[in-house]
């Protein structure tokens, strides 16, 4: 097997580089930013000029300061195992000879931070420009790439199986460590397998297949995510659940052919009824909140508080601002009951591509964030999910579905009015935690606004649902 790897991101980790390379450079930050979150704060800056500013930031990281950068995780040990293995390794780089801002022999640094990693100059190659490397990979007959740049995959056409050194991906295999490269080519050992294609499902799961054998892959950046998927699998509530392979990162199951869920009918509310009954005979089992899970009302506040905590720097200062404005207003607006909400186990990643179907029975794909929680933020979550597209006659469905589910709980739908706008604020965070959907967000922003100052009573862009809810229920 011949397998290429990139350098910059993938084997040499810059990330506690940048605040370092900011002082060295006369840039005054707060330490709490990301190398993304200096590069966007550079940029909106009226101190520095951009992208002169940026340029010498990183060109100390990547020249003066590489030598006291990390390695990425395991990679020492995933290039010793590959060699050990007989496969061929090739370490490919396009980094230019010298630094944009000119100050810095970017390759010699390289060079010396190879022989630190323990390697011989030999390891690598460079090439002056990002076609040049995409030539080489395609006339190179490498069966593998791993690289942390999407556009280098994209263009290696004639390489069957490339990784993309990411957490995420919607359009490539993504593993974002090399913990987790480890544990994938231990599995492919194992079961004498190598896939030739790979179709995405979601962002952190994939089908990949040869000739012969055929898989389905869950991976995870949280060992909380891994653990819930793998408490999931040993309470006996999932059907056809054939798990091949697991570790703390990674999750490997024979592939099933199944339908997926095109709408929400009364099949899928018979099903899913009787699979949260089934749940909740196994509460006494769990004692872990789901991913965000709600314990009281303040819960879903703190939610909030965090999402913009974590976004801060990220989006542009004015995102920031519409949201927080917002965010102030509906607190200002809602009475707060501090008392303990009633919690069920719930799945509360409620998304009609999570769900599929063979024969009469219903399958759930992700049990990452599962655990007790308030069943009325599956709910929220199911209305505002910016993958669910569902007609009114779904909502409708939806609202009958969860009056059932909720049957004991008095309180349930003075709850999901009362937190309407807020998950429906937290989706537009949710959102902008990817650049690609910055546009998005700033759209749903924009109609929250309009709704507010039209003074309406919610402000959610989807208030089809709340007025169904409303007309049922005032009945």
């Amino acid at each position: 097997m011949k397998i290429a790897i990139d350098f910059d991101n993938t084997i040499v980790d810059y990330s506690e580089l940048f605040h370092k390379a900011c002082l060295l450079e006369n840039v005054t930050i707060d330490k709490s930013l990301s190398k993304n979150e200096i590069k966007i704060f550079l940029k909106n800056s009226n101190e520095y000029e951009w992208p002169k500013k940026w340029i010498e930031v990183q060109g100390r990281c990547y020249g003066e300061l590489i030598l006291e950068s990390g390695e990425e995780g395991d990679f020492l040990k995933v290039f010793n195992y590959f060699k050990s293995q007989g496969f061929e390794v090739e370490i490919i780089s396009h980094k230019s000879k010298k630094s944009l801002c000119g100050r810095f022999n970017l390759r010699e640094s390289a060079l010396k931070k190879i022989k630190q990693i323990g390697l011989s100059e030999d390891s690598i190659q460079f090439f002056d420009s990002f076609s040049d490397k995409c030539d080489y990979l395609n006339r190179g007959k490498f069966d593998v790439v791993i690289d942390d740049l999407e556009e280098i995959l994209a263009e290696s056409k004639t390489i069957n199986f490339k990784i993309l050194f990411a957490h995420y991906s919607k359009d490539h295999f993504a593993l974002g460590s090399w913990e987790m490269i480890f544990d994938l080519f231990n599995f492919f050992k194992k079961f004498n397998f190598f896939p030739t294609s790979m179709t995405g499902l979601g962002k952190s799961s994939y089908i990949l297949e040869n000739q012969d054998q055929r898989y389905f892959f869950k991976t995870f950046i949280n060992k909380q995510r891994s653990l819930r998927e793998r408490v999931s699998l040993s309470l006996d509530i999932r059907n056809y659940a054939n798990v091949v392979f697991q570790s703390d990162h990674m999750l490997v199951e024979e592939f099933i052919e199944f339908e997926k869920i095109g709408h929400i009918d009364q099949w899928f509310c018979d099903e899913y009824l009787s699979f949260f009954q089934k749940l909740q005979e196994r509460r006494r089992d769990i004692g872990f909140m789901a991913t965000h899970g709600i314990s009281n009302e303040m819960s879903y506040f703190a939610n909030i508080e965090g999402r913009l905590i974590e976004l801060q720097g990220i989006v542009s200062t004015s995102l920031h601002e519409r949201v927080r404005n917002i965010f102030d207003q509906i607190k200002v607006k809602t009475s707060i009951n501090k008392k303990s909400i009633p919690r069920s186990l719930c799945l509360p990643d409620f998304f009609k591509h999570n769900f599929g179907r063979i024969g009469n029975e219903l399958l759930i794909f992700d049990y990452e964030s599962f655990g007790l929680d308030d069943l009325a933020r599956t709910f929220l979550n199911a209305v505002h999910h910016l993958g669910n597209t569902l007609k009114r006659e779904e909502f409708l469905m939806l609202i009958d579905l969860f009056d059932e589910l909720s049957i004991k709980d008095q309180q349930f739908w003075n709850r999901v009015v009362k937190f309407y706008d807020l998950i429906a604020l937290e989706w537009v965070l949710i959102c902008a935690k990817n650049p690609e959907n910055l546009t998005k967000s700033e759209s749903l922003v924009t109609i929250m606004e309009s709704n507010r100052d039209q003074g309406l009573d919610y402000w959610s862009w989807n208030k089809t649902v709340v007025d169904l809810i409303n007309e049922r229920f005032s009945k």
